[in-house]
């Protein structure tokens, strides 16, 4: 994903399957001046846990969720992997719907997704997450 402006985050892909999350200072002014070395921005590279987690994250704050083929072929696991980690409460509640194609959150879900990812981090934790790659479009 790509952030833009002041305050912003980015994750880009690099060349060998890497990742690079790009943060983009607060400064509205150094933003201002287009010289991208007063932006204050900060780069790091992220590994793959990490990077599964942040994907994760973006994936079920939207209503689409997140997509199983998409996430098995960037990470080289099936989602189901992570998913079997957390409690069966949240699909058995209602708050998460698991389908063929993608997991999303419920409506009703997306009221609970920070203590929803909490459990997703730590399911992440213990996954088989051991790389991943940026696929063909």
């Amino acid at each position: 994903y790509l952030g833009i402006g002041p305050a912003a985050v980015s994750t880009v892909p690099l060349p060998g399957g890497r990742a690079l999350r790009i943060e983009h200072g607060r400064d509205i002014a150094g933003y201002l001046t287009g010289r991208a070395g007063e932006w204050g921005a900060h780069e790091e590279e992220i590994g793959p846990v990490d990077f599964a987690k942040e994907f994760l994250m973006m994936g079920f704050r939207v209503r689409e969720g997140v997509e199983r083929a998409r996430f098995a072929a960037i990470f080289g696991t099936e989602l189901e992997e992570v998913l079997i980690r957390l409690p069966r409460s949240w699909e058995e509640g209602g708050y998460l719907e698991i389908g063929e194609e993608r997991a999303a959150m419920s409506r009703t879900g997306m009221n609970l997704l920070d203590r929803f990812l909490v459990d997703v981090f730590a399911a992440v934790d213990g996954a088989e997450v051991s790389g991943y790659r940026w696929p063909e479009k």
